[in-house]
């Protein structure tokens, strides 16, 4: 049978045994680390994507709104966007004597048919009663994202193309 100083010794050494993580703890904790950078790292990372995309869509939306409201009342409706302070740009809508604007925040914004327009000057966009409009293509960029506002100058329909 053992004494009482040798059952101490005993149960200190347990306790001493039992502050070391086990190799399978560790691991078992770098897995649950590297899921969790894997599953936020990429929504991290994609954040100025979304800006990107949500700017050309609320552009879009302006345009075909502008578009909507010149086959309704058949009247022409002109959008005009153009730069203005601090290499920002603007877009300005007029429809009805009312007047919409849209802030590129950082997206800059070119006409691809040059003829038409000089770079860093006004462009004016006519939507006809009628359903077709002046046509062309307007490049958005923001850093290295670039994507394309198509506008059908027959229907006046508008589509956004990814640019590579």
């Amino acid at each position: 049978m053992l004494n009482q100083g040798e059952k101490v010794k005993i149960k200190i050494s347990l306790i001493e045994k039992q502050r070391a993580f086990t190799l399978l703890e560790l691991l078992i904790v770098l897995a649950i680390m590297a899921l969790g950078s894997a599953i936020i790292i990429p929504s991290i990372t994609n954040t100025g994507s979304k800006i990107f995309n949500a700017q050309i869509k609320e552009l879009a939306a302006i345009l075909k709104y502008n578009r909507r409201n010149a086959v309704i009342s058949g009247q022409t409706q002109l959008s005009q966007l153009f730069p203005y302070e601090n290499n920002n740009h603007k877009a300005i809508i007029y429809t009805d004597k009312k007047k919409g604007s849209w802030y590129s925040r950082g997206a800059t914004f070119s006409w691809l048919e040059q003829s038409k327009n000089l770079p860093n000057s006004m462009i004016n966009i006519q939507f006809f009663p009628q359903g077709g409009a002046t046509g062309g293509t307007l490049i958005l960029q923001q850093g290295s994202l670039k994507s394309q506002l198509v506008i059908d100058s027959f229907t006046g329909k508008l589509s956004i193309e990814e640019v590579l």
